[in-house]
């Protein structure tokens, strides 16, 4: 009589067994567990399995639960001998090693994005959930770099559990192939093998109920560094709209920004750069017209009144053009070029262009009107590092002095704060040096 194996074709661990039989030539009874109508519950299945987990063998009435045990009893008591698990001991002991690596570490961090999701009506994904499963790759990665499968160059039931693994898991987090070049041909090769469609087919099918579930909507990624007053304008903007954002780090100061991987993404190799599934834009003024325009329709951060976006777009492109194109230059002097005293004609630029601003500030208490808009974030986050290098006289500029007060009681200001406070410590550090 073929064993019986309850499983679920979305479960990577079940796929895995169903793989690992198919491989060794053992015929099994599928039995279909309906999770999601909680059938793993009932008490004739938490007789077999108080975990209530799937999958699980009954074969002829001995029991086993957890797929790597149940592809290690298939080999030991069908095909002993098979090298998908070798019996010697030092090779035993890596596919061991890695099958705990799936089981305690991979698996158990995709799990935890999946529940959230899943069963408790989570419509977006935690960064933190994330950024463990992203070194849980990269640990699988090492592992590859020297062997063309997990636990050494023979396919193994280890291989089994971290291919169904990790389909399933890239349907949010894809281990792109610039990132983990080791796991992208690994993946491949186990694309070859003879029932890759099995794996496939359960890898489709929990990509389309994510996406059903969180219509598509996972944060966005931005790539960033908090002493960036651009940064810092999509931060604020993304705070103001309620998008939750991904960040991740870029350290501009060493060069992170010229490596392959970013100029693939930007070949201007400038932060802020923005991923929303799939869609790549820079520019901080364009970023936060996208969020805007895709997060919050006719939000008044940039309403769609054409007068009014004439506007909006004038200040936007005052402070790409003007202020901060004559602040930048300064911070690179300072910053890569040694240089310990602003140049006269440089101050005087900077100067008009802050004449400009309190011109604008005339016209209402924000830079577009009476109105708080994205042209605010861009041009805010610019005057705090700006200042840094030419001091806002509160006598000049009273209208500028005004306003930043007045963008400084925002909630979320903090962010703009912070990211100052830094870059003004690196100018004065950098000034400081002999």
């Amino acid at each position: 009589m073929a064993p019986k194996l309850y499983w679920i074709l979305a479960s990577p661990p079940a796929r895995a067994v169903v793989l690992c039989a198919k491989q060794l030539g053992i015929e099994l009874d599928l039995i279909e567990v309906d999770l999601l109508n909680k059938e793993q519950f009932k008490p004739e299945f938490l007789k077999m399995n108080p975990l209530h987990t799937v999958p699980v063998l009954d074969d002829d009435g001995f029991i086993v639960s957890d797929s790597h045990a149940i592809m290690t009893y298939l080999v030991s008591n069908y095909r002993k001998g098979s090298s998908l698990y070798p019996e010697d001991v030092k090779q035993r002991s890596l596919v061991d090693q890695r099958l705990y690596f799936d089981s305690g570490t991979l698996f158990a961090n995709h799990i935890r994005v999946c529940i959230p999701i899943l069963y408790k009506g989570a419509k977006t994904i935690s960064p933190d959930l994330l950024t463990a499963l992203t070194e849980a790759y990269g640990v699988l990665e090492e592992y590859l770099q020297n062997s063309n499968y997990v636990a050494g160059d023979d396919l193994t039931i280890a291989d089994f559990s971290i291919w169904t693994t990790i389909t399933n898991s890239s349907a949010y987090l894809p281990a792109e192939e610039d990132k983990y070049p080791h796991i992208a041909s690994w993946l491949k090769r186990m694309e070859e093998t003879p029932n890759n469609d099995l794996n496939k087919s359960g890898g489709d099918f929990i990509r389309n109920v994510f996406k059903s579930i969180l219509s598509l909507v996972m944060a966005p990624k931005l790539y960033s560094t908090i002493l960036s007053p651009c940064v810092r304008a999509v931060l604020l903007c993304a705070k103001a709209l309620g998008v939750e954002l991904e960040i991740v780090e870029v350290d501009v100061v060493n060069g992170d920004q010229l490596k392959n991987e970013f100029l693939k993404l930007n070949p201007q190799h400038t932060v802020p750069t923005l991923v929303d599934d799939g869609v790549v834009v820079w520019d901080s003024h364009a970023i936060m017209i996208y969020l805007a325009e895709k997060y919050g329709k006719e939000n008044p951060l940039y309403p769609s009144d054409p007068s009014k976006r004439a506007i909006i777009n004038q200040r936007l492109f005052f402070d790409s053009g003007d202020l901060f194109s004559k602040s930048t230059p300064i911070a690179g002097m300072i910053i890569f070029g040694g240089v310990k005293q602003i140049p006269e004609k440089n101050a005087k630029a900077l100067s008009e262009a802050y004449g400009f601003l309190e011109a604008f500030l005339e016209r209402g208490k924000y830079v577009a009107g009476d109105a708080m808009t994205i042209a605010d974030f861009s041009i805010w986050t610019t005057m705090t590092n700006a200042s840094c290098f030419v001091p806002i006289d509160e006598k000049i500029y009273p209208n500028i002095t005004a306003w930043m007060k007045l963008m400084g009681t925002l909630p979320y200001q903090e962010l703009n704060a912070v990211g100052g406070g830094l870059f003004r410590d690196l100018v004065e550090s950098s000034l400081a040096k002999s």
